[in-house]
């Protein structure tokens, strides 16, 4: 199974990957892909950037992988790649390259920060998120196995497509008309694509919803001092409750063939001349 976690800015969607990763990996095998230039999901699993290869340089790997050229346009990937090729537990090639021991059961991506060349190559930052997005729907997964990817905050990495190779986006939110407004946003652009969004209600304080539907909540969380340190061990009873019914929900789901739904973006790509 792979997730995408969502949200808007300061909804607390890193602290939610930080505390799903933790929980999956009691388990099952989980791979958890910080995919925000604030790398705020690599700091809350208290991994230095020393010791990791950063995603955004993986771009020439992810083309020799798909036998590309890499001035090739890569939606070519899909012309002869039908099957999911990468791999994790076991780790694949790439997967040793760019993925780090975080904690037991738990890998670890990362894209990376913004550098000099990301500031004055003139390629757009999306460009260096390019090999997630063409990762994920290659990355086959077991039952016992789950990817859990940490956004930037808002909709625009939904927008650019990102999120083509996950089962599921779950979008963190508070009770508030903005950060509802940010999900919503975020369900238009994901139903074209044929995403499945999900809510994930944070800061609950057990009161009726204003802006959101009860009915479309599949987890609340708490406010937790234990989420101030990432003290796993100290998490609340309350929130642990909230990633058994994240847990539970998911059982009832089963990981698609997402090939097919970059395929389909890559027709309407045609469309746009791009």
């Amino acid at each position: 199974m792979r997730i995408a976690i969502i949200g808007k800015g300061g909804s607390g969607k890193s602290s939610i990957s930080w505390l799903l990763s933790k929980y999956f990996s009691a388990t099952k095998k989980v791979l958890s892909i910080d995919a925000d230039y604030n790398m705020d999901l690599m700091h809350n699993l208290d991994v230095s950037e020393d010791t990791i290869t950063f995603l955004k340089n993986s771009e020439k790997d992810i083309y020799d992988t798909f036998n590309l050229p890499i001035t090739e346009n890569a939606f070519k990937i899909t012309d002869n790649f039908k099957d999911e090729i990468f791999s994790i537990f076991p780790d694949d090639e790439f997967a040793k390259k760019y993925s780090i021991q975080a904690d037991k059961n738990l890998k670890l991506m990362v894209l990376g920060d913004h550098d000099k060349e990301t500031m004055y190559s003139g390629r757009c930052s999306h460009s260096y998120a390019k090999s997630i997005k063409f990762y994920l729907p290659y990355l086959k997964t077991k039952d016992d196995q789950i990817v859990i990817v940490d956004s930037v905050a808002g909709t625009d990495m939904v927008n650019y497509g990102l999120y083509l190779g996950v089962d599921a986006i779950f979008c963190v939110v508070e009770d508030t008309k903005n950060s509802v407004m940010v999900m919503n946003s975020a369900k238009k652009i994901a139903e074209e694509y044929g995403i499945p969004v999900y809510t994930l209600l944070n800061k609950s304080n057990d009161k009726q919803t204003k802006y959101i539907n009860e009915d479309d909540i599949v987890a609340k969380f708490y406010f937790d001092h234990a989420f101030a340190d990432y003290e796993f061990e100290n998490i609340s009873e309350n929130n642990l409750k909230a990633c058994k019914n994240v847990e539970l929900f998911l059982d009832d789901k089963r990981q698609q063939n997402n090939i097919s739904r970059l395929e389909k973006w890559k027709e309407k790509n045609k469309n746009y001349n791009l």
